[in-house]
């Protein structure tokens, strides 16, 4: 779990510092201020990868810059682990034009996710994370995480990943297709889902199950 995150010379504020609690966190405020913004650094933080960057077709999560690259640019976190917290700084490095972060897998023990502003969906499993170091960077043998526009939620994405074509997820299209013709436990849930969510008048008569 993320506890603590602050913010040097990057995004709209000069610096920021924000401390989590352990349960429920609410961000308010206007249009533009940032709240999308350190969503995006918080979910940097726990898996180390920018939205935009596993998912180039998203409209948001882009990799955080300076506001002055002339000035030196932080962003620091702690995380709760397993068995302590770990607090660590990153800087960024603009001739590589990217975050130095600590070479390995993060600390994070548990899933995150993160549903995006503009309908976006992003998954990161620890347990699906297998992580190499060479050359001082990170090499993984998997897809790091699961990235989704709007569109692919409902419908589905592919990728390539080392040289073949990976498909990551059906979408809620092709699901509920293959969930109404089996006509099992699924059905009847997305069923219930369904009349919670229409109008009086247009609720549909129940779909035969299968014993």
């Amino acid at each position: 779990m993320l506890e603590y995150l602050r913010l040097e010379n990057v995004g709209p504020a000069p610096m920021m510092e924000l401390e989590l609690a352990p349960r429920l966190n609410l961000l308010t405020g206007d249009n533009g201020l940032g709240k999308s913004f350190l969503l995006d650094c918080a979910w940097w933080a726990l898996t180390q990868k920018w939205p935009q960057e596993l998912n180039i077709h998203l409209t948001s999560g882009y990799r955080a810059m300076p506001r002055d690259v002339t000035l030196p640019a932080k962003i620091g976190f702690r995380i709760q682990s397993k068995t302590k917290p770990v607090e660590y700084t990153s800087t960024y490095a603009p001739k590589d034009q990217r975050w130095v972060g600590k070479a390995g897998r993060p600390a994070n023990p548990g899933l995150v996710i993160y549903a995006h502003a503009d309908g976006g969906f992003s998954v990161w499993d620890p347990a699906r994370n297998y992580w190499k170091t060479r050359g001082g960077r990170d090499v993984q043998d998997t897809v790091p995480a699961y990235v989704f526009t709007a569109h692919e939620v409902w419908w589905g994405r592919e990728i390539e990943f080392e040289g073949k074509t990976t498909r990551l997820c059906r979408g809620l299209i092709e699901d509920w297709a293959i969930w109404i013709r089996e006509r099992g436990a699924a059905a009847g849930a997305m069923e219930g889902i369904l009349e919670k969510l229409a109008a009086p008048g247009d609720r549909a008569p129940p779909t035969p199950r299968r014993q």
